[in-house]
């Protein structure tokens, strides 16, 4: 019930909502606490930017790790509109540095590329050749999301790649 709970939310913004998200990123069950970071990309409020980077920091699930750090980038945008670069790379930078988990380092790599920070994305090419096919695909996402920020050529090659790797089964 608690994760239904969490994934309707993000379709109806309201301050009592993003209330009860917040409350669910303390749940035991860490799929609750998953669903709510991620749905927090609706807010609007620096209350939550801080739990965010909270949870990108210090929660025990590199899953709810790494969408806390998808959603501060979001709300970061909500917030500053495309005023917000130099303020997301201070922040996340450092968080990365410490970070161990492939997986999270991906969601971390393609949101300081997003804000700017063009060399992330030779980082999220590097990753393409992990045997773990969940940051592979991940990757690939990502790649749709920032296909339009003029690198084309590198991207496309990039898939090209991770295509020849993969079989039909694995995608």
């Amino acid at each position: 019930m608690r994760n239904s709970v969490a994934e309707l939310l993000v379709d109806h913004y309201a301050p009592k909502s993003i209330e009860v998200l917040r409350k669910l990123t303390y749940d035991e069950d860490y799929l609750v606490r998953v669903n709510a970071v991620d749905s927090l990309c609706i807010a609007e409020d620096t209350a939550t930017l801080n739990l965010l980077i909270e949870l990108a920091r210090s929660d025990e699930s590199s899953l709810v790790r790494g969408y806390a750090v998808m959603s501060y980038f979001d709300v970061h945008c909500n917030i500053h509109g495309e005023d917000f670069a130099e303020d997301v790379v201070k922040t996340l930078q450092p968080l990365l540095e410490k970070e161990e988990d492939d997986w999270v380092k991906e969601h971390y790599y393609a949101v300081l590329y997003k804000a700017g920070e063009l060399e992330y994305l030779q980082d999220l090419i590097d990753l393409m050749s992990t045997d773990d096919n969940s940051i592979r695909q991940c990757i690939v996402q990502n790649f749709e999301e920032i296909l339009n920020q003029g690198k084309k050529n590198v991207i496309d090659n990039a898939i090209d790649i991770y295509f020849t790797k993969e079989t039909a089964i694995d995608i």
